[in-house]
């Protein structure tokens, strides 16, 4: 999805989300924390052993990238076709 794609709508009450912050806060951008955080979780978990050299190795910097990239608009698409909420 290209940035022009994107919804940068804030979630919350307008008056408290400066529209500076959408490309950061916005509504696509959900689950970019969450991205990282996944990454971080696998990066220590090979660090400490319990995911496999042959297996990281998968994590390239373009896998990371795709993660991040997943956007909030294709997540309930998702669960629209699965008919399962997956962020439950």
């Amino acid at each position: 999805m290209s940035a022009q794609q994107l919804n940068f709508a804030v979630l919350g009450n307008p008056r408290y989300q400066p529209e500076k912050l959408s490309p950061f806060l916005g509504y696509d951008k959900l689950y970019w924390g969450l991205a990282e955080v996944e990454i971080a979780a696998m990066e220590v978990l090979h660090e400490i052993g319990i995911i496999p050299d042959a297996d990281f190795l998968h994590l390239t910097p373009d896998k990371k990238d795709a993660l991040r990239a997943i956007t909030t608009t294709e997540v309930d698409e998702e669960e629209r076709k699965i008919r399962h909420d997956v962020r439950a």
